[in-house]
C-alpha cells in the first residue's frame, strides 16, 4: 500500500507539491493556523 513509510520530513513542500499537481483543488493540509481550537455548547 502505498503511503509514506520513511515520515513527512517537511508538511510545507509536501503542500506545496500537491498543490501544483494538476487536478488538485484542496489537500486538507491545515498548515500556518493557529494550534488552538475553542469550542463552545449551549448552555
Amino acid at each position: 500500500m502505498p503511503g509514506f513509510p520513511g515520515g513527512i520530513n517537511d508538511l510545507n513542500v509536501l503542500a506545496d507539491t500537491l498543490a501544483r499537481r494538476t487536478g488538485v483543488m484542496e489537500t486538507g493540509l491545515f498548515l500556518g493556523m493557529t494550534p488552538e481550537v475553542l469550542v463552545g455548547r449551549a448552555p
